[in-house]
């Protein structure tokens, strides 16, 4: 019967992550995440690129900063030249900056940007996510916006990863986090699964 539950659990998760998590796409959420329309706008994480091209494709006239450590084991590399190779091929190379630097201590002035994304990458920072919000916090303008998309438990999460959702931090969690950090919150809901806030830098 175990054993039974267990393969019903995995094959349900085959198919919501097939479902829901193609990899030549990224899906954000509709929110308000500038006021302007011009801009610079910071991808916190930005891995292979996949933030970095949707953001390029929903927000035409703003530069974009990707920033991460490209230093994955499991991407030749580190990851950096399948970043370069996809911005290319998306025809974003003139609009997006590639910066090197760790989310917990981020290479940037005070106020540097006037809006920041981060998808599925402070939510791997463990003990250091409240840093990771502080950094993003420090780098924004004054009133400047930032979407964060995470993972947290529920039944989507439990269909793909099991138990390993329960060690996820919870809504509640990531709200007191952000609140510490000094953020209001603006906006938040579900996305294919995750959950996405828009955080705002008092001010202005």
């Amino acid at each position: 019967m175990v054993l039974t539950l267990l393969a019903a659990n995995f094959f349900a998760g085959g198919l919501i992550a097939r479902t829901v998590g193609r990899y030549e796409h990224a899906a954000l959420p509709m929110v308000d995440l500038l006021t302007s329309d011009a801009g610079v706008v910071l991808d916190a994480g930005c891995g292979a690129g996949r933030t970095t091209i949707a953001l390029g494709r929903a927000l035409r006239s703003e530069r974009i900063v990707a920033l991460d450590r490209f230093d994955s084991d499991y991407i030749e590399g580190g990851g950096r030249a399948l970043l370069e190779q996809n911005l290319r091929l998306a025809g974003l190379t003139a609009r997006v900056d590639i910066a090197l630097g760790d989310l917990t201590a981020l290479p940037f002035p005070e106020g540097r940007f006037d809006a920041a994304v981060s998808a599925h990458a402070i939510d791997h920072l463990g003990p250091q996510k409240e840093q990771g919000l502080r950094e993003i916090l420090r780098v924004l303008k004054p009133g400047g916006r930032f979407l964060l998309v995470v993972w947290v438990p529920g039944w989507t999460m439990f269909a793909i990863v099991s138990v390993l959702a329960l060690l996820f931090s919870g809504k509640r969690d990531w709200r007191r986090m952000a609140a510490s950090a000094g953020f209001e919150l603006c906006d938040e809901g579900m996305l294919n699964g995750n959950w996405f806030v828009v955080l705002k830098k008092p001010g202005a």
